[in-house]
């Protein structure tokens, strides 16, 4: 039996008769002392009850329980074999079910046993979830005066198995108070081994916030203002005070080694704005504007490092300063022209991977800081379209967030144009498709500035009003609009390249392997009950070329999918050649007959207009293979339907994936009839995604030419005119 094991009661003196004797038996038997003597400290423990619990057997069998238990649990491991069955939790052992666990609203004041292992990391096992034990814990350590060294060696080990439990560090809960490492630092008094406790823990884990967090704790409990009576901070001598904030600024020199490790630790960034400007030791006018070179000069490094940006952000808003402050330091990573770096600003690295996007999303909020500013004064520019010019742009860098930044864009344009009033606000028309009907013209004289449609010939045009200036297409093709007409009529037409992009070259490679492999047929069969019977045997895309007609935003995005595929070899045909980066690999072939003769699959990608009309004709099927595969996802006037369909029955090429027609919605009865036809009725970009963002990009559009006077994208014909 644990001999010194001392109950003192305050529930009366028959405690020794019934209730210690109860609590001594049970602990007898939980740690036997001739199998555990080696690994327990036989420190006496001093027990004090509160009645307020209950029963005085159910306090200690619980404190047993929440404390004792979890730490000699390790210990038991050291017995004999037969008794190193998996472990059971002492309520579910027989004679224990009576256990009662601690009422988690008391806060008795209670101090229990304390039980060291031989080796530390065993005792680092001790369950975490028991919170209420170690604030017993820490009170019976302070209350026996006992080698708190010693318990913060146990609190270390405990940190190595669990450093990211805020539980080893401090407990944020009332009953916890005062926190039980906080506790035995405090009685010792010994900032600097926890300062080097730390920086070892970080050293395993630099972006814990939870050991910045207690690293922030101690700098301001010892080296802080947190330590001092409001009497005393008045009486420190300069002496003090300069040993004090030289402190600090060896923590700023710690940080900087961490960052040099790892530019992008962002614990480590807020740990330092922490130090600068919210400790209260260092005075914003002191550092400010070495921390903004600072921030500078590691951005000059890692132009794409957010976490350097928050930073340098915070900077400004703390020192008062608009962002508008870093332009000519974050238009040359934003532009990719270091070179144009100011003299007074941090040199641009080697290494520096630009156009830094994140610098283009810090133009991009100064500019819209600037715009409302202006809103707020009444008076209107150009900053809140610069603005969305500039969000839009960082769709290409950061696609999955795209609908982020169209509503960046569209915010900053709402309020470039929130001070015109509502008399001066050009006139806007949306329709959805213009009918050649005279009454249609006489309702357009006058009324409108702007008219998005759908289809506009030159009959319609030369009926618009006098003050018609813009026409803003909600599509990347434009082949209903006429352009020369509009030209003609000093109309800007704008249309949507890039936002269908992507939906499109989808499109384009399902109709690739629905064509090559035969899917259509194979769909055809199933719906007719014939399940796989009798189909032929198809081709696999693999180690095919695939020849794309006109390579393009599309045109790239299908190569660059087609590339899982494992196709051997990718080839374009354009009007001129692309630069290198955008090739991705491809081949250019200067001609559409050599492209034509060497292509097992051909993917048509250019707009339709009158050089176009026809590309694919019946010369042109005859120089292809005759196991090639022809793909449409551009605009069905680009090939000869009737052409097409004699081709495939006469087996001049093997088949055809289509998603658009040349009279659509009517589609040729021979394309209907052919099982070599894999047909789709023009759903390239009929997705929630895609629409959603050919909107937003005719809306910005419109907000362009209303803003500046020019459209943000002009239609190719038309680039360099106005």
């Amino acid at each position: 039996m644990l001999s010194k094991l001392n109950l003192v009661g305050g529930t009366g003196g028959d405690l020794a008769s019934s209730g210690q004797r109860d609590v001594a038996a049970r602990l007898d038997f939980l740690c036997p002392r001739p199998r555990l003597s080696p690994l327990l400290d036989p420190l006496p423990a001093l027990c004090t009850f509160c009645p307020s619990i209950g029963p005085v057997r159910t306090f200690p069998l619980a404190l047993a329980r929440s404390f004792f238990a979890p730490l000699a649990s390790p210990c038991l491991s050291a017995m004999s074999a037969a008794d190193a069955d998996p472990y059971v939790p002492w309520a579910k052992r027989k004679g224990w079910e009576d256990l009662q666990p601690i009422p988690q609203n008391d806060a008795p004041k209670c101090l229990v046993p304390i039980a060291y292992p031989e080796h530390y990391e065993p005792g680092s096992l001790l369950h975490l979830v028991r919170l209420l034990a170690l604030k017993y814990r820490a009170d019976t350590l302070l209350e026996l005066k006992t080698n708190l060294v010693a318990e913060l060696d146990l609190l270390d080990a405990l940190v190595k198995h669990h450093l990211k439990s805020y539980q080893v560090w401090y407990a944020d809960l009332p009953s916890l108070s005062p926190q039980h490492r906080r506790t035995i630092v405090l009685a010792l008094n010994d900032p600097s081994r926890e300062l080097d406790f730390t920086s070892k823990a970080l050293s395993l884990d630099s972006k814990n916030y939870h050991t910045w967090a207690y690293r922030q704790w101690v700098l301001c409990h010892f080296f802080g203002d947190l330590s001092l009576a409001p009497e005393d901070r008045a009486s420190l001598s300069e002496e003090d005070k300069n040993k004090r904030k030289g402190g600090w600024q060896g923590e700023l020199e710690y940080v900087d080694k961490l960052l040099t490790e790892d530019i992008r630790n962002n614990s480590a960034w807020n740990h330092r704005f922490f130090v600068c400007f919210e400790s209260g030791q260092m005075g914003p006018e002191e550092v400010g504007e070495s921390e903004i070179q600072y921030a500078k000069g590691k951005l000059a490094i890692s132009p794409n490092n957010p976490s350097a940006w928050n930073y340098l952000r915070g900077v400004l808003t703390r020192l008062s300063l608009p962002l508008t402050t870093a332009i000519p330091f974050a238009t040359p990573l934003a532009l990719n022209t270091p070179l144009s770096m100011p003299p007074n600003e941090p040199a641009v690295s080697e290494k520096a991977e630009l156009p830094a996007w994140l610098a283009i999303e810090f133009l991009a909020d100064a500019k819209a800081e600037e715009a409302l500013k202006e809103e707020e004064e009444g008076s209107r520019t150009t900053k809140g379209q610069e603005a969305a010019v500039l969000f839009t742009s960082l769709i290409e860098f950061d696609p999955i967030r795209r609908y982020y930044w169209t509503f960046r864009a569209q915010e900053a344009v709402s309020v470039a144009t929130s001070t015109m009033s509502s008399s001066s606000k050009p006139q806007v028309l949306l329709m959805d498709e213009i009918k050649l009907a005279t009454s249609l013209y006489e309702s357009l004289q006058g009324k409108y500035d702007f008219v998005v449609t759908g289809l506009f010939d030159e009959e319609l045009v030369q009926g618009l009003p006098e003050n018609m200036q813009f026409i803003a297409h909600n599509g990347a093709g434009y082949d209903q609009l006429d352009i020369p007409a509009c030209t003609a009529r000093r109309i800007q037409v704008a249309n949507v390249p890039v936002a269908v992009d992507g939906a499109t070259a989808d499109t384009a490679l399902f109709l690739l392997l629905g064509a090559i492999r035969q899917f259509g047929l194979a769909q055809s069969n199933l719906r007719a009950g014939k399940f796989n019977a009798g189909l032929p045997l198809a081709n696999d895309p693999k180690d095919k070329v695939l020849g794309i007609v006109g390579m393009g935003g599309i045109g790239r995005a299908f190569a660059h999918r087609a590339k899982a595929l494992g196709m051997s070899r990718i080839v374009y045909h354009n009007r001129n050649r692309l630069a290198p980066e955008l090739e991705d690999g491809a081949t250019y072939v200067g001609s559409l007959d050599e492209l034509l003769a060497t292509s097992d699959v051909v993917s048509l990608n250019l707009p339709l207009n009158a050089h176009t009309k026809h590309t694919m004709g019946r010369a042109e099927f005859k120089k292809m293979k005759t196991t090639a595969i022809l793909i449409n996802t551009a605009r069905g006037g680009v090939v000869d339907e009737g052409a097409l369909v004699e081709a495939l029955e006469t087996g001049e090429i093997a088949g055809c994936g289509l998603d658009v027609y040349e009279e659509e919605p009517k589609i040729h009865e021979g394309l209907l009839k052919s099982g070599s036809a894999f047909l789709l009725p023009h759903v390239g970009t009929l997705t929630v995604e895609t629409q959603r963002e050919m909107e937003a990009v005719c809306l910005r559009n419109i907000e362009s030419g209303l803003e500046t006077g020019k459209l943000h994208f002009w239609v190719a014909e038309q680039k360099g005119i106005f």
